[in-house]
């Protein structure tokens, strides 16, 4: 709220004013919730005018995203900056990134970096994560990896799993730090069990409990960080919606969190949200937004991100076709990351030729790798290369005992291949 400078019955007089502009800004953020754009609109306007920073940097949301009014990116950034000075700092990090984008506004990173120094010093965890990445690239700021890791790892203790996954791939690979596999093994076992509530939605992701205490106790622990802007409880309210685990169904809420999440800088939802526009899921499809945020994810290290942008640029949806650049992403997915289909597709890619030079020994290398970590389908395809000696010898002890593998998981092709031998 403001502070004024003025005789004791003016501060009187000016209390009059301030109950109306909480209401509004009470009844603004009950109407968005509710997904009423228009009525949360007319409500924040004037509360924004009168200089109240929350409803400046919702307004300055809405007018990013087009909610309630057509999208005015420069409008946002004025009324996101207008809050920033006040020292709100979701709005200090909503306009980092648009100047880190140049969205609105000429793209400067020098300026983003600042703005997100003051949110992460707010202890805004997307803030932190992005400050860290400037520092790692020296976008803006002094190049410096002791720097990046530590405010990755002020991001990290929140719970921000971008960053956890940036720190045990900087202690893995050494890069710019001494390698140390105990640093990184610690932050991979962080992003496995990241925080009690997320512990206690994947336990009962199992069980399918059918919206017991438990789910619904972790569904209010994520809205509660989710409202109070943090990007972690955001994802995983997103995620409760998308698979009903604690509430109903709802692909349109599910998109409205990862939505949040996403502009937050959280690479998972980055991920979701790129699917949703896909498959048109909760929201309009729109392929070319689909890739975007599967970009943004894929730069931000996230392996599933690096995994669907390659299959847009594979066949060019909602981005311009490049084979060559397919291939870069997925073996970082399949290599960083460790992800089993990127390896797989990437022992198709090597078997048909298709944006590499055509090789049956890498191709059977991938199979290998994605077929030890249980893929069926690499699993059959070692099974056929070992009976017709693709990259490796021929051995049709192998080639029944990877077949068996794939057919154990379903795989309908290596079933009818185990069938005709007659193998138990």
């Amino acid at each position: 709220m403001k502070k004024f400078g003025c005789p004791w019955v003016f501060l009187f007089a000016a209390s009059l004013s301030i109950a109306p502009a909480w209401a509004g800004l009470a009844e603004g953020k009950t109407a968005y919730q509710k997904r009423d754009f228009a009525e949360a609109m007319v409500q924040l306007r004037p509360v924004a005018a009168s200089g109240e920073a929350e409803a400046q940097n919702l307004l300055g949301l809405m007018l990013s995203m087009g909610q309630g009014a057509p999208r005015d990116e420069r409008a946002a950034v004025a009324w996101f900056h207008k809050s920033a000075t006040q020292g709100n700092r979701f709005a200090q990090f909503n306009l980092a990134q648009l100047l880190s984008e140049g969205r609105g506004v000429a793209q400067d990173q020098s300026a983003a970096a600042t703005w997100f120094k003051a949110a992460a010093d707010q202890d805004h965890a997307g803030a932190q994560f992005r400050l860290a990445q400037l520092h790692e690239e020296g976008a803006g700021v002094e190049k410096s990896v002791p720097s990046a890791i530590a405010w990755y790892r002020k991001a990290a203790e929140q719970g921000h799993a971008d960053a956890q996954r940036s720190l045990r791939f900087i202690y893995g690979s050494g890069k710019g730090v001494k390698q140390d596999e105990a640093e990184a093994v610690k932050w991979q076992r962080m992003l496995d069990d990241p925080h009690p509530a997320i512990a206690s939605i994947s336990a009962t992701n199992d069980a399918r409990m059918g919206g017991g205490q438990d789910e619904s106790a972790a569904v209010s622990g994520f809205r509660d960080l989710a409202e109070r802007g943090f990007a972690i409880g955001q994802h995983n309210l997103g995620m409760a919606y998308l698979q009903g685990m604690g509430v109903a169904v709802n692909p349109v809420e599910a998109a409205r969190w990862f939505t949040r999440a996403a502009e937050n800088g959280f690479a998972a939802s980055q991920v979701n949200l790129g699917l949703l526009y896909a498959e048109g899921l909760g929201i309009a499809r729109d392929q070319t937004k689909a890739a975007s945020w599967l970009r943004k994810a894929a730069e931000l290290r996230e392996p599933r991100g690096q995994y669907y942008f390659a299959l847009a640029l594979l066949d060019g949806v909602g981005t311009g076709k490049n084979e060559e650049q397919a291939v870069i992403w997925l073996q970082r997915a399949a290599r960083d990351g460790g992800l089993a289909v990127a390896q797989a597709m990437l022992g198709d890619l090597y078997s048909s030729g298709r944006g590499v030079a055509k090789s049956d020994q890498q191709a059977a290398g991938w199979y290998r790798l994605a077929a030890e970590r249980g893929n069926a389908d690499a699993q059959f395809a070692l099974a056929m290369a070992y009976a017709t000696g693709a990259g490796v010898g021929k051995d049709d002890a192998q080639r029944l005992d990877w077949l068996k593998k794939a057919a154990a998981q379903g795989h309908p092709e290596a079933i009818r291949a185990v069938s005709q031998t007659g193998a138990k």
